[in-house]
């Protein structure tokens, strides 16, 4: 004898599979967002690299004697003190963390004014698209 059910409870199969495929577009897009995640903590892990690189050397710079403050002497002569000296500018380059920083320090001195000196900082570094990126700090001191 075969017996029927009027009110038969459970879902279906074709019931079960919608439900996976919703519950599939969900965690693709959780996954998405994770990704999108750790990218941005990657670029504001260099970001941050960078402004403190660019604020190390400021106060280094802005703390120095009025009389060891490199720059560009009345002959012209640029300071010894930095490694390269290139279009008024010194420039150093460090690797910090598989990225390579590029720092650039240019100092103008009477500028804005007489008995003053005008320090620029910027760090700069590609990321692995091949954008430049760049951060900068300017402070005016008295010589």
């Amino acid at each position: 004898m075969k017996r029927t059910f009027l009110n038969e409870k459970g879902f279906s199969l074709l019931e079960v599979m919608i439900a996976l495929v919703i519950l599939a577009i969900g965690l693709l897009g959780l996954s998405q967002m994770q990704v999108m995640g750790i990218d941005g903590n990657a670029r504001g892990n260099k970001l941050t690299t960078a402004t403190t690189a660019a604020q190390d050397a400021m106060e280094k710079l802005m703390n120095l004697d009025s009389s060891a403050l490199p720059g560009v002497d009345a002959a012209g002569n640029f300071d010894n003190d930095f490694p390269v000296y290139n279009n008024g500018s010194a420039v150093i380059q460090k690797t910090f963390m598989g990225v390579n920083y590029t720092r650039n320090y240019m100092i103008d001195v009477d500028y804005p004014i007489a008995d003053t000196a005008t320090i620029a900082v910027t760090v700069s570094w590609t990321d692995q698209g091949g954008n430049l990126h760049s951060v900068s700090e300017t402070s005016v001191r008295r010589r």
